[in-house]
């Protein structure tokens, strides 16, 4: 939809009017804030003291503001900015680089690489602030469906966001990727497939902090991923372990690195941990892919 817009910075004063305006209007029933549009990361520091400030007085129960940020706006602000920026109330950065694959990341236009969402990622985590990743299952096409799910649990590693989304992508008609589709150089991959990286995508990333993940209802389910840990716990326990809260049973950094595969909580967990199992795995024989899959449809139609 950005390319039917022509990006401006709003008059802050416009800005500010909005918010004393939604102030009158909400006040305390407001607890979370995110500061649109597009690219507001792009605010001088200045815009962003005032905006802030503004929210905290409109809003007496305000407890958290967000918002979205490309790699290169947090690159772009100086250590200092970003340790204000967190001291006056900014403590969520939405960052979505959808793919992990420098190649797939060019073919999508996002901008950075692999390597430039890695420096955002340590450069907002020191200043304090948590981190929501978003990855597109599908991204990288039937071509690189592999090479596009490895990479990003890869990024995702290193990222190391305290959320995380596995969305799918969807083709929407007039966008350069639908011209590709129409001209048979993009072939967005069937779900099973999308099923297979979302697994590669489980099993291959290793969060040193706390995760917590979803998927779009329209793939399978939600999700929430978590650590294997020694001993048997109660569901409070395990509910904060996906989570990432303290509590008795709270995962321990090893034990999430030298975690053999991810254990999945959370709503409808035991549907997709049934799915992930059925799916057949790259390497396997056309007979046994053809057996699981028929097994899958029948278990998720």
């Amino acid at each position: 939809m950005y390319r039917e817009k022509t990006f401006r910075v709003r008059d802050l004063a416009e800005t500010l009017a909005d918010v004393e305006a939604a102030g009158r209007r909400y006040g305390r029933s407001v607890e979370k804030v995110v500061v649109a549009d597009g690219d507001a990361l792009v605010l001088p520091l200045a815009h962003w003291r005032a905006i802030l400030a503004a929210c905290g007085a409109a809003f007496p129960s305000l407890r958290r503001v967000s918002r979205y940020a490309m790699a290169r706006n947090v690159i772009g602000k100086t250590d200092e900015e970003l340790a204000t920026l967190r001291a006056e109330g900014l403590s969520l950065l939405y960052v979505g680089p959808g793919s992990g694959d420098d190649v797939t990341l060019k073919r999508i236009a996002k901008g950075q690489d692999h390597a430039e969402h890695v420096e955002a990622a340590r450069r907002a985590k020191r200043a304090g602030m948590a981190l929501s990743v978003i990855f597109l299952l599908g991204a990288g096409g039937v071509e690189r469906s592999d090479e596009h799910a490895l990479a990003s649990a890869g990024l995702a590693t290193a990222m190391d966001p305290e959320y995380l989304s596995a969305l799918t992508l969807t083709v929407v008609p007039g966008t350069p990727l639908a011209t590709l589709v129409g001209r048979g150089r993009f072939e967005l991959p069937a779900v099973p497939a999308l099923l297979r990286e979302l697994r590669t995508f489980v099993a291959e990333r290793g969060p040193r902090t706390r995760c917590f993940g979803r998927t779009t209802r329209r793939t399978i389910c939600r999700w929430a991923v978590g650590c294997r840990t020694t001993g048997r716990a109660s569901s409070r326990s395990s509910t904060r372990r996906s989570t990432g809260e303290s509590g008795s049973g709270r995962r321990s950094r090893e034990g999430c690195r030298s975690a053999g595969s991810p254990r999945i909580h959370g709503p409808d967990a035991a549907a997709l941990q049934r799915t992930l199992r059925l799916v057949p795995p790259p390497h396997a024989g056309r007979g046994l892919r053809q057996r699981a899959l028929r097994r899958m449809h029948w278990r998720t139609r």
